[in-house]
């Protein structure tokens, strides 16, 4: 390829292979996996209609008519770049998560075992002395 292709040309290109504006269209409003798709039964249609046009504008079958053979190597360009279409998918959406925030609520300290000894202690006499002493 010797230089880019200026977009009428190419779009005329297109049309001569059976690609239409509309086509493209479509490809750029589906959904992702649809895109795809599509985009590739419009890759194999391209290339149907290459085929039979290079039939009759290929230089050897021509007999080396210059128009014909220029007219060629522009659809084998424009083929090649029409092939070379990728459609990339879509950025991953990356969410933000909003927690509330954390409440925290008054947790009953536990007595120190200094103060459990003396109560346990304390009970265990009061339990092994008589009642009514």
């Amino acid at each position: 390829m010797s230089s880019p292709i200026p977009n009428d040309i190419f779009q005329t290109a297109l049309a001569e292979l059976g690609i239409l504006p509309q086509d493209i269209a479509v490809v750029r409003s589906v959904p992702f996996p649809q895109a795809q798709v599509h985009l590739q039964g419009l890759k194999v249609k391209a290339k149907k209609a290459y085929k039979m046009l290079a039939l009759d504008l290929h230089p050897d079958r021509t007999g080396g008519d210059p128009v014909k053979a220029e007219k060629f190597q522009l659809l084998t360009e424009v083929l090649d770049t029409f092939e070379r279409f990728k459609i990339e998918p879509p950025a991953p959406i990356v969410a933000r998560v909003f927690f509330p925030p954390i409440k925290f609520y008054p947790v009953p300290v536990p007595r120190s075992s200094e103060t459990m000894r003396s109560q346990n202690v304390a009970s265990y006499i009061a339990n092994m002395l008589p009642r009514g002493v």
